[in-house]
């Protein structure tokens, strides 16, 4: 997800979207139990795992790899859950 900010910017407008998501099909993000995190710039982590602990203070398992993104993007996020609903 580009449009610019920083990656803890950018972490937390897809944060708000996948919220959104899961409120919309009826769940909560304490649903989800891993995460991949795909970061442009691997000197980034430190402020990446800040927004990520502020965000997921149940702390679901989670795999942070370096990719080359398209479009400005700084981070992106594939979120996976379970819910017996």
């Amino acid at each position: 997800m580009g449009s610019g900010g920083t990656v803890a910017e950018q972490f937390e407008r897809i944060m708000g979207h996948l919220n959104r998501a899961l409120e919309d099909a009826g769940l909560r993000l304490t649903d989800i139990t891993f995460v991949s995190v795909f970061l442009a710039d691997l000197t980034l982590y430190q402020e990446l795992n800040s927004a990520y602990s502020r965000s997921f203070p149940h702390k679901p398992c989670r795999a942070v790899v370096g990719a080359q993104l398209r479009n400005g993007a700084l981070v992106e996020v594939v979120a996976e859950g379970w819910s017996d609903a």
